[in-house]
């Protein structure tokens, strides 16, 4: 188990410090500014090293990369397969989310992608796809068009 809290905690990390890197600069101060103001705590898995910032190993290939050092993730997140919901709205103590699609096995017209129902936008699901909206805003996730059964849901 202490190894699984690991590796998930370093895929977060790895995560955050990407948005760090890509969105844009309100989105990440919104976050940083709730961060500091509520003192929480960073992802360790359960280290309880007490800082922002730790050490982080990512499987690459048939070796693993560790940074020294890098900011830890907000401890909070979530991990999906296959997920849909109808449109709603959310309510968060910060004004934005984040969903980082890591793999997708199947083409575009699979479904499942996501809506941002105020916008009337469609963010077409891809790997490697990373996106930010409000959740106070109406939004969705459609219905994959595939069988629950198959073998590469």
């Amino acid at each position: 188990l202490a190894s699984s809290d690991f590796r998930t905690s370093c895929l977060f990390a790895l995560g955050w410090n990407m948005c760090r890197s890509v969105l844009p600069r309100d989105v990440m101060e919104e976050w940083e500014t709730f961060l500091e103001a509520k003192r929480l705590p960073r992802m360790d898995a359960g280290v309880g090293t007490q800082s922002a910032s730790g050490n982080v190993t990512v499987p690459l290939g048939d070796t693993s990369v560790t940074f020294h050092g890098m900011e830890l993730a907000p401890a909070s997140g979530l991990l999906n397969q296959n997920y849909a919901r109808g449109v709603h709205r959310e309510q968060q103590p910060h004004p934005f989310a984040v969903q980082w699609i890591l793999h997708r096995s199947h083409d575009a017209s699979a479904g499942g992608h996501f809506f941002i129902a105020e916008y009337g936008a469609k963010i077409v699901n891809a790997a490697d796809t990373l996106i930010s909206w409000r959740p106070s805003q109406w939004h969705a996730t459609g219905l994959a068009n595939y069988s629950p059964y198959a073998r590469d849901p």
